[in-house]
């Protein structure tokens, strides 16, 4: 498993199955961050509320963070399944 950077855009995208994750550094709809995808676990234009100027090691960080707490929480709804 790898990021990738789109070209052209400052666009990282990284897949694991069928979780794919994007984050993107200035993102139209939140200009001066950075903002992340997860469209499998509907998570949409997320504002990471990291800075853009922030390095991307630290937006990877935060959306693959945010992305195992939303699995966690899923996993734990279906749990409570009977």
């Amino acid at each position: 498993m790898k990021w990738e950077k789109e070209y052209k855009q400052d666009i990282w995208r990284i897949e694991a199955g069928e979780i794919k994750i994007s984050i993107i550094r200035d993102h139209v709809l939140n200009r001066g961050y950075w903002t992340m995808h997860c469209h499998a676990l509907r998570m949409d234009t997320v504002n990471l509320k990291l800075p853009s100027d922030q390095p991307v090691e630290l937006a990877k960080d935060m959306a693959i963070s945010m992305v195992r707490n939303k699995l966690k929480e899923l996993s734990s709804a279906l749990g409570k399944v009977e």
